[in-house]
Formats: structure tokens, sequence, C-alpha cells
């Protein structure tokens, strides 16, 4: 029996998530200004991309008024708002326009809120428990932050690691020794840097 049960909306998230693919990259635009914002969405419409999120930022009038208009001047396009932080926010966005819904948390709350108008939500979950609770309460799709968060980890451990070995070098030669320290890629493998 699967986990999930809902049919309702599960269409139009299957059409959004096929766009999706297809678009392969969705225009992240954030701006304290509405000018500013309005600008730089056109700038990556005309570049070709059709989808474009509008941070809501504290401001949530500017990033409104930006979904708003691109609504109107873009029809073909699918704008929505990322950085939403609660289901109020979420409903703002929405009645501007919002196609669709980032949050960069899982606030049941706000993706009941966009599910009730049934537009896709996206939050962010790190813990099996957030993860298991989005998609139960409806959540379009769940980014893979996990993967992220690893590699972070990873660095983490890897640098207190060279600092452990950079102190006792310190301190048995009385010098600093400027040796080489190790990152992460964006695929989350180690690398050296020289």
């Amino acid at each position: 029996m699967p986990l999930n049960l809902r049919t309702e909306g599960a269409t139009s998230d299957r059409v959004w998530l096929q766009r999706l693919r297809q678009q392969r990259a969705i225009a992240l635009v954030r701006s304290d200004s509405f000018e500013l914002g309005d600008r730089l969405a056109r700038l990556a419409i005309a570049a070709g991309l059709t989808m474009i999120e509008i941070a809501w930022n504290e401001n949530g009038r500017e990033a409104a008024q930006t979904i708003a208009r691109l609504r109107r001047d873009f029809p073909s396009c699918e704008i929505g708002a990322g950085s939403i932080l609660s289901a109020s926010d979420a409903r703002a966005a929405i009645a501007a326009g919002a196609q669709f819904v980032f949050s960069p948390h899982t606030d049941l709350a706000t993706i009941a809120a966009a599910r009730s108008a049934s537009i896709p939500c996206i939050p962010g979950a790190l813990t099996p428990t957030e993860i298991n609770q989005a998609h139960l309460a409806g959540a379009t799709a769940i980014p893979p932050a996990a993967k992220a968060a690893r590699a972070s980890v990873l660095v983490v451990l890897v640098m207190l690691r060279y600092l452990r070995w950079w102190f006792k070098r310190a301190v048995r030669s009385g010098k600093d020794p400027r040796g080489r320290w190790l990152g992460t890629k964006p695929g989350g493998d180690l690398w050296r840097l020289r």
C-alpha cells in the first residue's frame, strides 16, 4: 500500500514535474526592488527559461508585484514564489498569481495552503521525518537537500581532521605548515585544493 493515497492535484503535479524535466532549470530571481526583480526575470525569459521563481523576501509586496506583472506579460511562462516561510506568505503569493511554491523548510500549513490552491509545493526537507511529513502532506517533490547536507558534514569532518593535523604539526615544529586543505565539489566528492 502506498504511503500517500492522495489523488487531488496529482495530474497537475505530473505535468509540472514533466515541464521541469524538459526545462531542466528554474531561474531564481532574488531582489529587494520591484524594478530590478522584474528586469532580472525578463532577462531570464529572454534567455529561454520558462520557469521563473521569484524569491519572497521580507517585503513580499515587491515579490507579489513582480509575480503579477510577469504572469500578465508572459502567460506561457510558469511563475512561482520561493523562500516561502509561512502559510500566510504562500496564500499571498498564490493571490498574486504564483503557479508553484518553494519553501526552504517543511511547514505543513504552507504545503496545505498550496495544495488547497492546487498548485505544486516543493518544501525543503533534510531528516527522514521531515521528508516523510512533507510526502504525507502532499508535497509535489522534495529537493535532494540531504545529499548537500552530507557533503557539508563531510567537509566539516575533513576540516576538523586537517586542523588537528595542522595544530599537532605547528606545536611540534613551532612553524605554520602551509599545507593543503580538502573541500567538496558539487557532486560531493573530495578534491584537493592547491
